[in-house]
């Protein structure tokens, strides 16, 4: 007889996509989704930015970058300053609530 068995694991269960132009000042608040499981409270975090992201990696053709600060995802043109709005391509926040 065999047995198999699988604690509770986190599971995705759903992101809400949103659309925004593409105008300065724009934004979208959304979900993301995930079952931490019954064990304990459980967090989300941004990777480390040592490792580039794939698919998005350019805005307009100039190069991004990749900044994270605590909650904050912020990317921007490369060879700018992620703080400065000018060279921000879109900043995503994570907020457990």
């Amino acid at each position: 007889m065999a047995v198999k068995i699988e604690n509770d694991v986190p599971t995705w269960t759903s992101a809400q996509s949103g659309l925004v132009s593409n105008e300065t000042g724009t934004a979208f608040t959304g979900d993301l989704n995930f079952s931490i499981g019954a064990d304990e409270i459980g967090s989300i975090a941004f990777a480390s930015t040592n490792v580039p992201p794939t698919g998005l990696t350019t805005a307009s053709g100039a190069a991004i970058a990749y900044d994270i600060d605590g909650n904050v995802l912020t990317a921007y043109i490369v060879g700018g300053d992620p703080n400065d709005p000018a060279d921000q391509v879109f900043i995503v926040t994570l907020d457990i609530d």
